[in-house]
């Protein structure tokens, strides 16, 4: 997990996001990208411990790589929505315009259209 971005004047950014990206070169780019922009990101490997941050912390974002290993996207994603529905969610989720992104990815078998 690469840790939420700095703004140049050392204060923490109020723009949070999570990116879940398994490749780690593109969460070094994206870690970069987003330090640009003032966005403090967290950057998780999976499906999975994007689940798990966001039960602990609120995100303004969430872009979701499609396929990961151990919880897809696809299903980290279900799991996202899954608990933000139900009325004994501890975590502080309100569906107020925050959504999951996904990023496709092109696979073999894939038809061009």
């Amino acid at each position: 997990m690469i840790a939420g971005s700095q703004r140049s004047s050392g204060a923490p950014s109020t723009r949070k996001i999570l990116v879940a990206e398994d490749n780690a070169a593109l969460q070094q780019i994206l870690a970069q990208q987003f330090a640009h922009l003032d966005v403090s990101a967290t950057i998780v490997g999976n499906g999975a411990e994007a689940v798990a941050a966001l039960a602990r912390e609120s995100f303004a974002l969430v872009f979701m790589d499609c396929h990961m290993p151990e919880l897809d996207g696809f299903a980290a994603t279900r799991a996202i929505r899954d608990a933000r529905r139900r009325p004994a969610c501890t975590c502080d989720h309100r569906d107020d315009g925050q959504r999951v992104q996904g990023r496709p990815r092109s696979m073999s078998g894939d038809r061009d259209g």
